[in-house]
């Protein structure tokens, strides 16, 4: 069992959000990775290059969900100011589509194929 296993080497490190990180998801193809944060944010981060791509903000307050549509093409935030937000990533500039809920969200799943 000895040297079965090695101590991990760090491969990146990103910094970019201002309060705790609440969720991490890899994109469907591997390259980017989506952080939720208490800061109300959502940051995409690039893999390959080891930077980060965009940054949402338009949650007012803590972001405790992120998930990517089975394609890639779709983020969705879920927050504590009761909503749920979706992104199309590849565009800059452009606004969320939003879903108001009834009581704060604590995590989302994006399931559906066609998404």
């Amino acid at each position: 069992m000895q040297g079965l296993f090695r101590d991990p080497a760090l491969d990146c490190h990103f910094t970019g959000h201002s309060g705790s990180i609440t969720q991490l998801r890899f994109s469907p193809e591997g390259f980017q990775i989506a952080t939720s944060s208490l800061d109300g944010s959502v940051i995409l981060w690039n893999l390959k290059q080891a930077s980060r791509c965009i940054r949402f903000g338009s949650h007012s307050s803590a972001v405790y969900g992120v998930a990517w549509s089975p394609k890639g093409n779709l983020v969705a935030s879920a927050g504590h100011d009761r909503s749920v937000k979706i992104w199309e990533p590849k565009v800059r500039g452009g606004g969320p589509s939003a879903v108001g809920c009834y009581r704060g969200i604590n995590g989302c799943r994006v399931g559906s194929s066609q998404l």
